[in-house]
């Protein structure tokens, strides 16, 4: 048998060595192994999720606001930075793709719980909401979701009341009813106050005494917080109604027309039947009734003039709202019509029927009644009794309320 060739020392010292660098090498090789798998296992960041919201608030103190929303630029920096870690790691027990960093993103919300009429001093929480699973695949830790807010920062706000908006508004009503118009004007010195805009809420050309029309004060939350202040309500609370009153108005119905007054119209109308209204009428009465006229030789001119005159009739006429006012229509009249006896210079007479017309009678705020009755003019002449009756009532019937008049 062959024997075994000994080692020298140094031989076995070296085969010592070899063994002790190759366990050191294993052991360096596993500890590398366990180390990259015991990190892998670790969370790559530790975060505090309610950090990554933004608060936005709103009103002033006593009456604070607060919007609640996901900062999502700082979401996307945090997701990343896990990109990153995770591509520097060896050992990847859960494998991520890119669409879980974009879904754990998408599944980010916040919840807030705000009471109402937020002020310094006081507090509200909110919890933010994620994707857990995704979190833990993508090495994320969450040291809290949730945070307690105490509030601070609001503004104090000068409080303006429905009182201070309209004390200083100067609405001013013009003209005569049915057609009076209104004028708005803003003469406030309250800096608050003094730039906002006033405005009529569904605005008439034309009022009427009784009507009521609403004033809207128009101004934003917004502007009045840079101001650094504040109205008690909301702007399409902000209204202030106004009646139409203190001005004269046009008579609509023969009730509101004294009787007197109807008779001075009357009698005033006599004026109308002077010697130039009988040569300006005098032909076309003549010539309805078919009857020869006579001319002064001297002067080349008609000869007509009135024999007799009386009152017969009257009536009060108001027109339509929509036309009245309008297109030299007048917004009320008195037709006084007379019976008449025209002659001439030969002796022979025609009979016939005359109109005079006032208009405009209108009531004043104090009672009083205005019209002029001072320049009686016949409006219309006729030897026919039916073309009196067309001129004064049936070419009026569908745009006018038309009233006979008690004249006795």
């Amino acid at each position: 048998m062959k024997q075994k060739k000994r080692l020298t020392s140094w031989q076995k010292r070296k085969k010592r060595r070899v063994k002790m660098l190759l366990r050191t090498t294993l052991f360096c090789v596993v500890a590398f192994i366990a180390i990259m798998f015991v990190k892998s296992l670790l969370f790559y960041e530790r975060v505090d999720i309610s950090d990554y919201c933004t608060l936005q608030y709103g009103g002033y103190n006593h009456k604070g606001s607060v919007k609640v929303d996901v900062d999502y630029d700082k979401v996307s920096e945090l997701m990343r930075t896990l990109r990153e870690d995770y591509d520097k790691r060896f050992i990847h027990v859960y494998p991520c793709a890119s669409e879980d960093y974009n879904n754990f993103y998408n599944s980010i919300s916040v919840n807030a719980t705000v009471p109402n009429n937020l002020s310094n001093g006081s507090t509200f929480a909110y919890t933010v909401s994620y994707d857990k699973d995704l979190a833990k695949k993508m090495r994320l830790g969450i040291k809290s979701d949730t945070k307690v807010v105490t509030v601070s920062g609001l503004v104090t706000a000068a409080v303006v009341t429905l009182d201070d908006l309209f004390k200083d508004l100067a609405v001013t009503f013009e003209g005569a009813s049915p057609q009076a118009t209104v004028t708005i004007e803003n003469n406030s010195k309250n800096p608050y106050v003094q730039n906002m805009v006033f405005s009529i809420i569904e605005p008439q050309e034309y009022y009427s005494l009784g009507d009521t029309i609403k004033v809207r004060a128009y101004f934003s939350e917004e502007e009045c917080l840079d101001k650094h202040f504040a109205v008690e309500k909301p702007s399409e609370e902000c209204i202030k109604e106004y009646t139409v009153e203190n001005l004269p108005s046009y008579i609509q119905t023969a009730d509101e027309l004294p009787q007197e007054i109807v008779m001075e119209a009357v009698k005033a109308a006599a004026g109308a039947f002077t010697k130039d209204s009988a040569l300006e009428f005098g032909l076309r009465v003549w010539s309805e009734a078919n009857m020869m006229y006579s001319i002064d030789p001297r002067t080349k001119k008609y000869t007509f003039d009135w024999a007799s005159y009386g009152p017969l009739s009257a009536y009060f006429k108001v027109p339509d709202i929509e036309i009245a006012g309008k297109n030299g229509n007048s917004f009320n009249d008195i037709d006084v019509v007379y019976n008449f006896v025209m002659t001439q210079s030969d002796g022979k007479t025609c009979d016939g029927e005359a109109v005079v017309r006032f208009t405009n009678i209108s009531k004043q705020a104090d009672g009083t009644y205005d019209y002029d009755f001072s320049n009686p003019k016949i409006h219309s002449a006729s030897h026919y009794d039916s073309r009196i009756k067309k001129n004064v009532v049936k070419n009026y019937e569908n745009n006018y309320s038309i009233e006979k008049l008690t004249i006795k």
